[in-house]
Parts: structure tokens; C-alpha cells; sequence
């Protein structure tokens, strides 16, 4: 619960992603409930947009991450720019 009042969650706007309806685009989305309050905030689908979200949501997203060991399931940050590069060669 920490990292949520941290991270102020509840001040926050619900999108970060600039569409009005889900794409097939990357996103996050993150719910908390505190006291029977509801909140549920999206960011991505939209970079330039996204990347307009207050850092405190980004470092309760990579704090999420490392809770849950992400690296594990999609590389690390090195092995995805790697394989980037790989394949923006090949083509």
C-alpha cells in the first residue's frame, strides 16, 4: 500500500494513452482498492502521450517489475535492445 499513497495513486488521471478505446498496442494497466475506493489507471497505445505521465506512476510501474522479476519473462533491457537491433538489420 505504501508505494500506492507514494506514488499518490489516487491523484492520478485514469489515461496515459491517448485512445478512447483499447488497442492492440502495449499498455499497462494498474487497479488499487483502498477502503472500498476504486482506481484504475492505463498508460501506453499512445507513446507521446504516455510518456506524459507523472514519473511517480513510472516508478510504481518499475517497481512493479522488480517485485515480479519482469526480466525473467522478457529479457533484460540489454537482451530486448539487442534483439532490437537484430531485427531492424534484417529487414
Amino acid at each position: 500500500m505504501a508505494l500506492f499513497e507514494k506514488a499518490h495513486y489516487f491523484d492520478l488521471e485514469d489515461h496515459y494513452d491517448g485512445l478512447p478505446i483499447p488497442s492492440q498496442m502495449p499498455s499497462t494497466i494498474i487497479s488499487f482498492t483502498k477502503d472500498g475506493r476504486t482506481k484504475v489507471v492505463t498508460t501506453g497505445g499512445n507513446w507521446e502521450l504516455s510518456s506524459k505521465a507523472p514519473p511517480r506512476l513510472d516508478e510504481l510501474e518499475r517497481e512493479f517489475e522488480r517485485i515480479i522479476g519482469i526480466e525473467q519473462f522478457v529479457g533484460t533491457e540489454a537482451e530486448r535492445v539487442r534483439l532490437f537491433r537484430r531485427a531492424n538489420v534484417d529487414d
